[in-house]
């Protein structure tokens, strides 16, 4: 991230991207541009008119990204992102408390939609683990297989892979330290599974210290869709149905849960806030309803 100008300290848009990472600061500068756009007829954050952001403004960019189709998860994740901008909208003195006030008292959009992504059969997971556990494969194929093992076995998510160093993992205790969001750490007891694979990327790639997974001549972490290539790349390969990096972390909270994982037992495994959260991971209920509607007599 670039070094804050004195114009950034004073822009309510970029004081929020100090606030979070580097990859939610990206997302939310489309947002807010797009924001931006629908109510002051520009994207450039410095001559936006914070001071005239009202309540009504929200409300209406809000019911037109609703006409336009988008989900109601993303409707809520735009409106918290909105409400977040209004703060530092009032922290920095463009808007008064009431209309601050009002913003923030916005209800999310209700209803629900039917959850991304998938969890994958137990016959695909055989399969993968049988991939990321031969001991002698290439450079290549040992990146990809640690990657989806870490994943599928310890149920990492895309930014815990990309900040996993070599001095985070401990082949004697048994055990691998994820850096999560707001670059919180768990402690994961390390499977066997997860340590060959592993040891047989870190051999092959021949890494010995920083990133585990880093690119060779800036020795700087992957991007996120070179973590997404993998899934692709190991899919054709075994001929598996399309699979995202996030499946492999439901697919890890689903089997827990499916053999009798104590639900707070995943909640810390997967390093969520809250039991919420994990629960919207928990596929078993697609096959609970599976086995019911096969039950129909005709």
């Amino acid at each position: 991230m670039k070094k804050p100008t004195s114009q950034d300290t004073i822009n309510p848009a970029h004081a929020y991207f100090l606030t979070v990472s580097p990859s939610t600061a990206h997302v939310c500068g489309y947002r807010f541009k797009d924001f931006c756009r629908f109510t002051f007829d520009t994207d450039d954050f410095n001559n936006c008119s914070w001071g005239d952001m009202k309540y009504q403004h929200v409300l209406s960019y809000i019911r037109h990204k609703q006409e336009e189709g988008l989900s109601v998860s993303t409707l809520k994740v735009m409106l918290a992102n909105i409400k977040s901008l209004s703060e530092q909208c009032y922290v920095l003195g463009y808007l008064n408390i009431e209309e601050h006030w009002r913003i923030q008292k916005i209800k999310p959009v209700r209803g629900q939609t039917l959850p991304a992504g998938r969890c994958l059969t137990l016959e695909e997971i055989l399969t993968l683990r049988t991939f990321y556990r031969q001991p002698h494969i290439d450079k290549r194929h040992a990146w990809n297989g640690a990657t989806i093992a870490l994943g599928l076995e310890l149920g990492f998510r895309r930014i815990e892979t990309r900040r996993l160093k070599v001095d985070d993992i401990d082949f004697i205790t048994g055990t691998i330290v994820a850096t999560g969001k707001g670059n919180k750490k768990r402690l994961i007891p390390l499977t066997d599974n997860a340590a060959t694979a592993l040891k047989t990327h870190l051999i092959a790639n021949k890494v010995t210290k920083g990133f585990v997974f880093c690119n060779p001549y800036t020795l700087e972490p992957p991007s996120d869709q070179r973590q997404s290539y993998a899934c692709e790349t190991v899919g054709r390969l075994l001929n598996l149905s399309h699979f995202s990096s996030h499946d492999l972390r439901r697919t890890f909270a689903t089997m827990l849960l499916d053999n009798g994982a104590d639900l707070i037992a995943v909640q810390q495994l997967l390093g969520h806030a809250s039991i919420e959260m994990t629960k919207i991971y928990d596929r078993r209920g697609e096959r609970i309803k599976l086995s019911a509607i096969n039950l129909l007599p005709y």
